[in-house]
């Protein structure tokens, strides 16, 4: 399977990373102090409403802006899902097993909880890897949603504790050893649940589960300038 750094996949970068900050704006929403159950319930039947008649309500306030961004992202990427691959990818993004299905666990107080699984069944959408009800339902497939969403949920931990070790000037070396080890045993079951053979359930969709999270362990565990300096290398430096 290429890399989704090649070229010619970069449709599938641009919704990744659209998927990605859609979903922490709203997250972010849901997270602020003053966003009552109230409205967290008016954003999900705003959500539910527009899915139903797939049509945009406008910018009338700050749940309505969202909504609008959010589906003006989602039609945006079943365009480029169309020309890639020539099928209409539209209600399976707005499927509740996909966006609509986060929707639900943000309600429930599930904030970080299937970001993750969100992006995985997005890109996977986008390449026409698109897992049926069936596919779903299977434990295989569970198990990979629930490992990738505990990796995600232990990197952002990590992350979160980086930054309040910058700001403290304090660390737990024998918790921190504990973590790395915990996520480098969850990785590489990981590996192992994506590499080993399948009756059912497709090999370019399974590496999807293990290429997301192998790039947000990337970005849990080097600096920004660490990464810009190896995107550097790869962009600009010949490979000998």
């Amino acid at each position: 399977m290429a890399s989704i750094f090649e070229p010619e996949r970069s449709r599938e970068r641009f919704a990744w990373v659209k998927s990605h900050m859609i979903s922490k704006m709203i997250s972010s929403y849901f997270n602020k102090e003053d966003t009552s159950s109230e409205k967290r319930v008016e954003l999900l039947a705003e959500f539910t409403n527009n899915i139903n008649s797939m049509g945009i309500n406008g910018y009338h306030n700050i749940r309505h802006r969202l909504i609008t961004i959010l589906m003006e992202t989602l039609h945006q990427i079943s365009i480029d899902a169309l020309e890639w691959i020539g099928r209409d990818v539209s209600h399976q993004l707005h499927d509740a097993m996909q966006w609509g299905k986060w929707f639900m666990n943000l309600n429930k107080g599930l904030f970080k909880c299937q970001e993750i699984e969100l992006i995985v069944s997005t890109l996977n959408i986008c390449a026409g890897h698109i897992a049926s009800e069936e596919t779903q339902s299977q434990l295989e497939y569970k198990n990979l949603c629930k490992l990738v969403n505990k990796i995600y949920e232990q990197l952002h931990d990590h992350e979160y504790q980086n930054k309040k070790v910058q700001e403290i000037d304090h660390y737990d070396i024998k918790r921190g050893k504990i973590e790395y080890m915990e996520i480098e045993q969850d990785m590489q079951s990981l590996l192992q649940l994506v590499l080993q053979k399948s009756d059912g359930i497709n090999m370019d969709l399974k590496q999807t589960f293990l290429m997301v999270a192998k790039a947000f362990y990337y970005r849990a565990y080097f600096t920004m300038e660490t990464i810009d300096f190896h995107i550097s290398k790869v962009l600009f430096e010949q490979v000998v």
